[in-house]
């Protein structure tokens, strides 16, 4: 099952508790796989901590990098040292946006099934 991208709004920084819910994901997975980003020092999560409480937030890029390495390892079964590695500064895929995204999605789907269509034209 493909996961979709979640529509994230206008704020400059989430906490740990958004960002689950954001991306469907247990807290404990995510700081999970910032330990494993940080002791294979990756560098793919970047997290800041707050001004107000000092706890740790995420910034919009840091949320879709999230969404992206949550895709890796259950869509597409990676581990998460080797989707944390795709997704390092050398690898590191083009981040779309996630109306660019739904727009990339809507033109595969159309195509799945003009290509269904041609086959039942051809049987």
């Amino acid at each position: 099952m493909i996961s979709q991208i979640p529509v994230i709004p206008e704020k400059l920084y989430f906490t740990i508790g958004e960002v689950s819910k954001l991306i469907n994901t247990p807290t404990h997975s995510i700081r999970y796989w910032e330990k494993e980003d940080a002791r294979n020092r990756y560098g793919v999560i970047k997290t800041k901590r707050s001004k107000e409480n000092d706890r740790r937030v995420y910034a919009r890029d840091v949320v879709l990098t999230l969404f992206q390495l949550k895709t890796l390892i259950a869509d597409h079964e990676h581990t998460v040292p080797g989707a944390l590695k795709l997704l390092s500064a050398n690898r590191r895929p083009k981040i779309l946006k996630p109306s660019e995204s739904r727009f990339v999605a809507t033109l595969k789907m159309v195509e799945t099934k003009i290509e269904r269509i041609l086959i039942a034209i051809q049987n």
